[in-house]
């Protein structure tokens, strides 16, 4: 008498990473404040002349953010190593 596997097949669920990221999604995955999210959205930058993240406009008031996009914004700012370096 032959004897069948009864081993079930674990379904395994897609892990799926976004590629457009909401206003609070963005705000969580830079640490920044979504009202500084939507105030450089407004004004064009924020204060002391940071310029904003691009962002996506899908409809009348959908707003995403490619994170693509933030990578490369948080990517512009000054790197230093201590305050002192800023002075110079």
């Amino acid at each position: 008498m032959e004897l069948l596997s009864t081993t079930s097949l674990s379904q395994k669920t897609p892990t799926i990473t976004p590629m457009l990221l909401t206003e609070e999604e963005a705000a969580a995955y830079t640490s920044f404040s979504r009202s500084f999210l939507r105030k450089c959205r407004m004004t064009g930058a924020a204060q002391n002349g940071i310029p904003q993240p691009k962002f996506i406009k899908i409809g009348k008031r959908a707003i995403r953010y490619l994170k693509s996009d933030l990578d490369e914004w948080i990517s512009n700012f000054q790197r230093v190593e201590h305050l002192a370096a800023l002075e110079n």
